[in-house]
């Protein structure tokens, strides 16, 4: 999709990135990916086949927050526009739990009310459930696994303003804001399906790039947030010997390292 790659590519029959050649747009979501390739796949009969799919491939776009530009702006248009006649039952149980039947859904409502509870399945639970709604063709099993997406997602908003309290406490004794440029977190216990977000809302408060690590005293799991004019992913792929595993895009990156790395990271970064 649109994160970045670098090194040896994986040892796979095909890999499709539309960073690498010359694919005019760059910037797809991992769900566009898909309707492209389905698209390179269906031929003259992806005309009949895009309709069934158009809206769930909008709903994943916003989701992601890929800048709604070109080919992602085409695909969040036509897909919202087909939202409120879907006739995926998933959705349809989306809309109805979100409080948002008979409106005009539109990417601000997903974006901060429907999306949040799809990607509360992978945060904290598992996220096949909210495959399984999307796949289902039955609008009140569709409407159950609605419902326990809700309640797993005031779960993690709870998690949420419990780790971002912790977090502010861990700044308060940990962080220099006056000389460190880049604020980096760590804690214990936390989620790691949930530190992203705290990271993202402490880069909007403190007005820089944020590194959220979990460290079980041996392996430490984080997640790194930034802010317009800054790719923290460059800034952390210059440090990348000092991580087990590590990923990203320009606003966005994940990372997992030896918990005893963790000052030599804080150290380099600044």
């Amino acid at each position: 999709d649109h994160h970045e790659f670098h090194g040896d590519l994986p040892d796979a029959v095909a890999v499709i990135n539309p960073k690498r050649g010359a694919y005019p747009f760059k910037s797809l979501a991992g769900c566009g990916v898909a309707l492209k390739l389905s698209q390179g796949l269906c031929g003259d009969k992806f005309h009949e086949f895009y309709e069934s799919v158009i809206d769930v491939a909008a709903l994943g776009t916003i989701a992601d927050i890929v800048p709604l530009i070109d080919e992602n702006r085409i695909i969040t248009s036509v897909g919202l526009k087909r939202m409120l006649g879907t006739k995926n039952p998933g959705i349809q149980a989306l809309i109805s739990e979100a409080g948002l039947v008979g409106k005009e859904v539109n990417s601000g409502h997903i974006g901060f009310v429907i999306a949040p509870r799809i990607n509360a399945s992978g945060r904290i639970g598992n996220p096949s459930i909210a495959v399984e709604m999307l796949m289902e063709k039955d609008y009140f099993k569709a409407l159950d696994i609605a419902k326990k997406l809700s309640a797993l997602n005031s779960e993690r908003q709870s998690q949420e303003r419990e780790i971002m309290e912790s977090a502010e406490r861990y700044i308060e004794t940990h962080v220099d804001l006056n000389s460190e440029k880049i604020i980096l977190v760590v804690g214990e216990n936390w989620h790691t399906g949930i530190i992203g977000i705290v990271a993202s809302k402490l880069s909007d408060k403190y007005s820089r790039p944020s590194i959220v690590l979990n460290s079980d005293g041996e392996t430490a799991k984080g997640s790194a947030r930034s802010i317009d004019g800054i790719s923290i992913y460059e800034v952390l792929y210059q440090f990348n010997t000092l991580f087990e595993k590590f990923g990203g895009h320009d606003q966005a990156a994940g990372l997992s390292m030896k918990a005893e790395n963790i000052p030599l990271l804080k150290s380099a970064l600044e």
